[in-house]
C-alpha cells in the first residue's frame, strides 16, 4: 500500500486499524503536537505511535519507561559506594540498547538513571503492516532488555533459585 504523505488521516486510520485488528490499539491521544498518538499495548507494555506535526513523512513508535524508586536508591547507594561502577553500568546500558537499533533518551541526574525513551522511526515509503509490527516488537525486544539490565543489577532476584533444576519441556516443537 502506498501512503500520501500530505493526507496523514488516511495513514491514521490505517494503522488505528492494524493496531485494533491485533488487539494493540487502546486509544487515541488529543496532543496539539501531533496529527496523532495512539496508546498501544503489545504483551503488557504501553508504548505510543505518533505522527508528530511538520513531521509528515513519518511516524514515531516509542517507549518509556520510569525507573522504580527501589531501583533509583539501589543506584544511588552504588554511585555513593563505588562511581566508577555506575559508570560503568550507564554505559554498558547505552551500549547494549543501542544494538537494537534503536533511538535511546535518557533522563538522569547525578549518575543516576530515571526514566529513559526507546523509539524509533517509520517512513511512509516504508510503512506496512509487516514493517510496524517488526518495529513494536523491536522497541518491545529492546525496552525489555533494559529492564532486565536494570533488574539484574539493583534489583533483589527473589523468583530465583540457583539450586533449582528447571524442567526441560516433553516436548521440543513449539507447535503443540
Amino acid at each position: 500500500m502506498e501512503f500520501d504523505a500530505k493526507d496523514y488521516k488516511v495513514i491514521r486510520d490505517q494503522i488505528q486499524k492494524w493496531l485494533a485488528d491485533d488487539g494493540m490499539f487502546k486509544k487515541t491521544i488529543i496532543d496539539e503536537n501531533s496529527n496523532f498518538h495512539f496508546i498501544i499495548n503489545f504483551l503488557e507494555h504501553k508504548m505510543e505511535v505518533i505522527q508528530p506535526k511538520g513531521m509528515i513523512d513519518r511516524i514515531i513508535i516509542g517507549c518509556m519507561t520510569q525507573v522504580s524508586p527501589k531501583h533509583i536508591n539501589a543506584m544511588e547507594k552504588l554511585r555513593n559506594e563505588n562511581l566508577d561502577e555506575m559508570k560503568k553500568f550507564l554505559y554498558e546500558f547505552r551500549s547494549e540498547i543501542s544494538l537494537f537499533d534503536v533511538d535511546m533518551g535518557i533522563s538522569e541526574l547525578n549518575y543516576i538513571l530515571l526514566h529513559y525513551v526507546v523509539q524509533d522511526e517509520i517512513y511512509y515509503d516504508g510503512l506496512s503492516k509487516h514493517v510496524l509490527m517488526k518495529t513494536i516488537k523491536k522497541i518491545f525486544r529492546a525496552n525489555l532488555r533494559a529492564l532486565w539490565k536494570i533488574q539484574y543489577k539493583f534489583g533483589e532476584m527473589d523468583n530465583y533459585d540457583e539450586n533449582k533444576i528447571y524442567n526441560k519441556p516433553s516436548h521440543d516443537n513449539m507447535f503443540v
